[in-house]
């Protein structure tokens, strides 16, 4: 009898002969179903690529043998022309739906020799239904999910799956998808002639390799089985290059990459035979020459370019200020880039493989991020706006949609849009995880993507008790505590918040000093101690705030014999997550004002910052002026204040209200920056009102 391979690529004479021959092979009276033209492709997606496969790239095997009540079905779809492909295998063929376990015999489950096939086929024990996955020259054996089998007698059979993927680096992906089988039985074999693809040996093999591509130096993390766990009886080798081995089980090998070229990975244990895996390709680090544009908002689509992308999407990590983006396109010169929600305004990393991208020179990698608003949201770019309220300047908050939260001189909580007006006034009903006789807002801050978190002093009902909470406060005006914390103070001159934990600026140690805040589990620890033994070279911080890589920002300063008197000494230093100082943006007291390079630029009693990933904003107290330092090229310029408190016009009124440069300064106490929106906050301690400097 002369069998067909279920390759789906019909005419209308192969479908006659087709049926005559299977016809005349029958041994029942069981009528044939109608063969039908196939009309579905495989669809589905991979490790986020999309699958859309002819039907004339899935073929089937069908396995039965006379006597056995159950048949074996093995399908695979070639993805591609360079031998990727998906291979599935269902070992008792019925309607239903197949859970997925680890394959036996590969680096997930090594399994138990005694109960698997061998090489041959010839034991009893039958193949575990599996779903493999090759991707040049790797193999990767589905972990967990599902796959569902529907058999129509009349039609043929549909099989969907949802299944993941684990790679020998520990990433996992996933895959979904189905196609249609219309012809599953035409290509019959008898039972006896399924063979498993990880038979039991002596040697090992190897199932796939992490990274694929990088340089010398780079640790590679091969999974397979039977390897040893002594080191040296592990020999591996790239090309003709042995690697040292760093790490190994019976099946996870951690090695590095010797200095070699592209070429096969090679591992022999002992004294076995030599097992050839995938390729290891050699490539160089890449490069980050432009983007275009390089500003916008969340959704528009970039094109970046340089050298040594993959084409492989996500080996491409780009994150914007920390935001990660989706990769759409590649090549190993262009990506295209989908700005992500929530963008913000900052520096834009470029990962290929691990491998952080170097800048091209003159290249920043900032994006900006433009939003367009009403003008009464806002205002007219280069202007200043006097909002009406006496709030503090050591408390305030700005989230996502530009509103701002501030707090009083009773610590009461209140929400305004960027026009000043009060939307919510937040009461002791509104914390409603547990009962408050009263509240008392210590502290507030948001993060680079505009989410609030504030610290709560709250008497509890109705025994009074003192209990401090971190709590996270909603668009909509929900409060939620994410934390109870031991920290019990009531007043505090700032704080700012990493994601992980939270730093306060506080006299809680009789010093000025910064307190670290545990975000689990709410203890709390001297961070950095200021005073005459502490961390500030004599000086006691004052303001403090965070960048887009949280880096710690600390303004300090030393004041004379009297209270009103200014500094003796000011400095604005940097320290990293490792609370190492890395950079002093100035550290000494020049009496004066020039702008102009930092080296040589003059402050009087700078007395508040607002960092962004870019620029640093300072409060110059003594020239009543804001000023901008912008880190990339170290120069500062004054971005608003005419260098006047008061002016005798307007019947002798101070103007508080036009142009950034021609108005008067109430004092700069605290600043807050709005970076999506453009627009930076100047608050003065003691003073009715505040202002709002929309940039330009």
């Amino acid at each position: 009898m002369k069998t067909f391979t279920s390759k789906f690529k019909m005419i209308p004479l192969l479908m006659v002969l087709f049926l005559v021959g299977v016809t005349s092979c029958k041994k029942n009276n069981t009528p044939e179903p109608t063969p039908e033209t196939p009309t579905a492709n495989l669809t589905g997606k991979i490790d986020g690529k999309d699958l859309n496969i002819s039907a004339a790239n899935v073929s089937s095997t069908y396995y039965t043998t006379a006597g056995e009540a159950s048949s074996s079905l093995e399908a695979s779809a070639a993805l591609d022309a360079s031998g990727n492909k998906l291979n599935f295998f269902i070992d008792d063929l019925k309607n239903g739906t197949i859970t997925i376990a680890p394959k036996l015999g590969t680096s997930s489950n090594p399994g138990n020799p005694n109960t698997r096939v061998n090489a041959t086929g010839t034991t009893a024990a039958p193949v575990q239904t599996y779903v493999s996955y090759v991707n040049s020259g790797n193999t990767f054996y589905a972990i967990s999910g599902s796959v569902t089998v529907v058999i129509d007698p009349a039609k043929g059979l549909t099989l969907s799956w949802s299944i993941t993927f684990k790679e020998a680096g520990g990433r996992t992906f996933t895959s979904e998808g189905k196609f249609f089988l219309p012809f599953y039985t035409s290509n019959p074999k008898p039972k006896s002639a399924v063979v498993d693809p990880t038979p039991v040996s002596a040697k090992p093999t190897i199932d796939n390799i992490s990274p694929t591509a990088g340089a010398a130096g780079d640790t590679v993390i091969i999974a397979g089985t039977n390897f040893s766990a002594t080191l040296t009886e592990n020999v591996v080798k790239f090309g003709s290059e042995t690697a040292s081995v760093k790490a190994a089980t019976a099946t996870k090998l951690t090695v590095i990459a010797p200095i070699s070229q592209t070429s096969t990975i090679s591992v022999k244990v002992k004294n076995s035979e030599t097992t050839t895996g995938p390729t290891f390709t050699y490539v160089a680090p890449p490069t980050f020459a432009s983007m275009a544009p390089q500003n916008g908002k969340a959704g528009d689509v970039l094109t970046f370019t340089g050298t040594n992308f993959s084409t492989t999407l996500t080996d491409n990590v780009v994150s914007f200020n920390g935001t990660a983006a989706t990769v759409t396109a590649a090549t190993a010169t262009t990506l295209t880039v989908t700005v992500p929600a929530n963008v913000t305004t900052g520096v834009v990393t470029l990962k290929v493989r691990g491998k952080s991208a170097t800048l091209a020179s003159g290249f920043t990698g900032i994006f900006t991020v433009t939003v367009t608003v009403p003008p009464t949201s806002v205002g007219t770019p280069g202007q200043s706006y006097l909002l009406n309220g006496s709030y503090s300047a050591f408390a305030k908050a700005v989230d996502n949609e530009g509103n701002l939260y501030v707090v009083d001189e009773n610590q009461q909580l209140y929400k305004m849009n960027p026009s000043g007006e009060i939307l919510k006034t937040f009461a002791k009903g509104d914390i409603t995880f547990e009962a408050m006789n009263s509240y008392k807002c210590v502290a507030i801050t948001s993060n680079k993507k505009g989410a609030i978190r504030a610290l709560f002093y709250c008497a509890t009902f109705p025994n009074g008790q003192a209990k401090a909470y971190i709590v996270a406060i909603g668009t909509s005006g929900t409060i939620s505590k994410e934390t109870q914390t031991t920290f019990l103070d009531q007043e505090s001159a700032g704080m700012v918040w990493d994601n992980s934990n939270y730093y306060i600026l506080t006299s809680h140690y009789n010093t000025d000093d910064i307190v670290k805040i545990n975000g689990t589990d709410g203890t709390f620890a001297q961070y950095l101690k200021g005073g005459p033994s502490g961390d500030f070279d004599g000086n006691s911080p004052y303001s403090i705030d965070l960048d887009g890589d949280n880096n710690l920002f600390v303004l300090s300063y030393t004041k004379g014999q009297f209270s009103n008197s200014i500094p003796t000494k000011q400095s604005l230093v940097k320290y990293n997550a490792s609370k190492v100082r890395t950079a002093v943006i100035f550290g000494s007291y020049v009496d004066g004002y020039q702008d102009g390079e930092l080296a040589t630029a003059k402050f009087k009693d700078v007395r508040a910052i607002a960092v962004s990933n870019q620029d640093i904003f300072v409060g110059d107290n003594g020239n009543f002026r804001v000023r901008k330092i912008a880190t990339s090229t170290g120069q500062v310029t004054t971005i608003a204040g005419n260098g006047k408190a008061t002016e005798p016009t307007n019947g002798n009124q101070p103007i508080y209200a036009g142009g950034l440069l021609n108005v008067n300064l109430r004092g700069s106490n605290g600043l807050l920056l709005s970076s999506s929106y453009g627009a930076l906050y100047n608050f003065s301690s003691g003073q009715t009102g505040f202002q709002k400097f929309v940039l330009n």
